[in-house]
């Protein structure tokens, strides 16, 4: 989920000083977080990742109005998602009609 909203957040255009902001407008998942893992993690890392999606080749892409041209964008199809295990290529996803009933 911090991958999408470190994306989003290039998206939209907002800045890493206004993801600070806005991330600490969430002040009952900070306060769960710091107690319960000692950090505010998930603003960590999607500050992190945005960062790392900063620094990928960038892209023209039309901006949300048109009159506004166009807008530079990372280009994701660069990323390499950080789950572990990764997500199973689709070829390898199983047909619902396979599965047995239960």
């Amino acid at each position: 989920r911090c991958e999408l909203d470190a994306l989003y957040f290039h998206l939209y255009g907002i800045e890493a000083a206004d993801i600070d902001y806005i991330m600490e407008s969430f002040p009952i998942v900070k306060s769960k977080e710091l107690a319960e893992q000692g950090e505010y993690r998930s603003k960590r890392l999607i500050m992190e990742l945005y960062e790392r999606m900063a620094a990928l080749p960038a892209l023209h892409a039309p901006a949300p109005k048109p009159e506004d041209g166009e807008i530079m964008l990372p280009d994701v199809s660069h990323w390499r998602a950080s789950l572990s295990p990764p997500p199973a290529h689709p070829q390898q996803a199983h047909d619902s009609r396979e599965r047995p009933h239960q």
